[in-house]
C-alpha cells in the first residue's frame, strides 16, 4: 500500500471518528424525567377540572329557586348520561359535532345562570319575608343563614338569664350555632359555651342557651367556620341582632 493510500485511509478513519463523536447520544434519563409525571399530572388535572365544574354548578343551583334547582339538576344529569352514551355509540364524531353535543349537555346550566342573573323567584321570596316579618323563627336574637353566610356578624344577649337564639337556615346545606369564649377557641372547636344541633337545609330552630356572663364572646357555624361573628352579652341587653339594630 502506497503512502498516499495510507494517508487517505487514515484521513477517512479520522473523519469517521469525528462523525461518531459529534453524533448526539439520546439522553434517556431526561426523557424518563419528562414522561414519568404525566400519569400523575393527567389524573390530577382531570380531578381539578371536575372539582371546578362541580363547584360552579353548585353555585348556580344555590342561586336559583329550589324547584328550579331540582329540575336543572335532573335535566343536567340526564343530558350528561345521554350525551356520553351518544358519544360512545358514535366514536367518529367531528369537532363541530362534539361542540354541538357539549352545548346540548350544558344548556340546563346556561338556563340556570340566566335564571340566577335575572333573579326569577326573588320577588316571591321577598313577599314571603315581608309577610312573615323577615323570618319564620323568633328568639332573643335571630340568625339567618343564606349562601354560606349569616345575615349579621354581631348579636346581643342579656347576661345572667336563659336566652333563645333562632336560626333560620335558608341555605342549601346544614348549619349550626356554637358559642365560644373567643375566636381561637372556635378555631379548635373545643370548650364551647354552647353547641347547638345541626339545622338541615331549609329548616329553622330555636336554641335555648343557658345564662352567660357579661362580656364579648364569639359565635360560628362549626360546619362552616367562616360563618362567624361576635356575641355581646350585656346586663339587661335586648338581645337584638345586628340587623335589628340597624333598623332592618
Amino acid at each position: 500500500m502506497s503512502h498516499e493510500e495510507q494517508r487517505s485511509e487514515s484521513s477517512g478513519s479520522s473523519m469517521m471518528d469525528e462523525v461518531r463523536i459529534r453524533v448526539p447520544k439520546p439522553n434517556l434519563p431526561d426523557e424518563i424525567k419528562f414522561k414519568a409525571p404525566l400519569p400523575i399530572l393527567i389524573p390530577l388535572a382531570a380531578l381539578a377540572a371536575i372539582a371546578a365544574i362541580a363547584f360552579s354548578f353548585s353555585r348556580v343551583l344555590l342561586a336559583v329557586p329550589r324547584e328550579a334547582a331540582i329540575l336543572i339538576a335532573i335535566v343536567m344529569a340526564a343530558n350528561i348520561l345521554g350525551g356520553f352514551a351518544f358519544a360512545a355509540l358514535h366514536p367518529k364524531l367531528s369537532r363541530s359535532q362534539r361542540i354541538e353535543l357539549a352545548m346540548v349537555i350544558g344548556y340546563p346550566l346556561l338556563i340556570g345562570i340566566v335564571i340566577a342573573q335575572l333573579g326569577f323567584g326573588a320577588p316571591a321570596e321577598e313577599a314571603s319575608a315581608e309577610a312573615g316579618g323577615g323570618t319564620a323563627v323568633g328568639g332573643d336574637a335571630v340568625l339567618v343563614a343564606d349562601n354560606l353566610v349569616f345575615d349579621t356578624d354581631s348579636i346581643e344577649l342579656a347576661a345572667g338569664k336563659p336566652q333563645t337564639i333562632g336560626l333560620d337556615n335558608q341555605d342549601g346545606s346544614p348549619h349550626n350555632l356554637a358559642i365560644y369564649k373567643n375566636e381561637q377557641a372556635g378555631a379548635s372547636q373545643e370548650g364551647a359555651l354552647f353547641d347547638g344541633e345541626d339545622v338541615p337545609a331549609g329548616s329553622t330552630t330555636e336554641y335555648e342557651v343557658d345564662p352567660l356572663d357579661a362580656g364579648k364572646l364569639y359565635f360560628q357555624c362549626d360546619i362552616h367556620p367562616s360563618m362567624k361573628g361576635d356575641v355581646v352579652v350585656a346586663g339587661g341587653g335586648s338581645g337584638r341582632s345586628g340587623r335589628d339594630k340597624g333598623g332592618g
